[in-house]
Formats: structure tokens, sequence, C-alpha cells
């Protein structure tokens, strides 16, 4: 049975919920069909992920579109999953607002080893390097997405779709 996501307060749940303990491996969480928008902009929301404690579930949107503010500059790894792992799967979700971070900044990930599908953005980003309208830096699969985001860098490695791609982009 899947972890059902219903409200604001479930997706900030599930990002700070992740610890040394607990990484959300094999865990499905399943955005309930009777949401189509979460607004994250008022609730204190975080990426879901970080370079200690990656993201290794599987996350399905149902179409939901995520509204986002995050104005974190000096920090790397954000967008809705800061770094999701080989072991991820975040599918059926769209993101807009604001995301503005350091290194590894995307709408939907900052950082993605896994596979992510059927996504969109018209996010704005902003950034310094590894900065992409959908994902920062891919090194996993990336297949039916588009973004029509505007993206913006002060460094290297800038791409509407993905800042560095070093995975599969379909």
């Amino acid at each position: 049975n899947p972890f059902l996501i219903r409200t604001a307060a479930d997706m900030v749940n599930l990002a700070n919920s992740l610890n040394e303990n607990y990484d959300a491996l094999g865990v499905y969480y399943l955005v309930s069909s009777d949401v189509q928008e979460l607004d994250l902009t008022k609730v204190g929301f975080i990426p879901i992920g970080t370079s200690d404690t990656p993201f290794r579930g599987f996350f399905d949107g149902n179409y939901t579109n995520f509204n986002v503010n995050i104005n974190q500059p000096t920090l790397d790894y954000q967008g809705l999953f800061g770094y999701a792992s080989s072991e991820s799967i975040i599918s059926r979700l769209s993101v807009s607002g604001n995301i503005a971070g350091n290194n590894y900044v995307g709408a939907i990930a900052g950082y993605s080893a896994g596979e992510i599908t059927d996504i969109y953005s018209y996010a704005n980003i902003s950034g310094k390097n590894n900065i992409g309208g959908l994902v920062g830096k891919n090194e996993g699969t990336l297949r039916l997405g588009y973004a029509t985001s505007n993206v913006s860098a002060e460094g290297e490695y800038v791409g509407g779709i993905i800042g560095y791609n070093t995975g599969i982009a379909e």
C-alpha cells in the first residue's frame, strides 16, 4: 500500500523524515487522486533528500503541481527533491514557483542518479553551477520531461532541461 500524500504538511513530513535511520528505500509515496496542486510556499518546505541522506523511494505525483518558493542561495542540492539516489523513481508531477540555490539546482531535482519520468516545470531556477530547468545534475534517466522555466546561472553547466548530464535523457 502506498503512503498517500494529501496536504502540503505531508510533503514537509516526508522531507523532514529522511535521516540516517530512514531513507525511504522501497517506500511508495502517491499523491491522492483528488489533489491537483500543493502550495509548499507557506509551510517551511525543504527539498526532499540531501547528499548525506538521499531519497531512495518511489514518488508518484499523480499529475499534481507543486508550487514552491525555495530561496537558499548558499546551499547546494535545491529543488522539489534535493538529492535522489539510483534506487529512486520520481514521476508524474510538475513544479512551479521559484527555486534559488548554490550548486545543483533544478525544479524536480538538484541531483538525480535515479529515474525521473513524465514531469514538467515552469519554475524560475537560479544558482551557480549545475543548474537545470528540470534537473541540475543528472546521472540517472530522465524521460518525458519538458520545461518552460526561466533558468539563470553565474557559473558552468547550465541548461533549460538539465544543467549537466552523464546519464540518459530521452
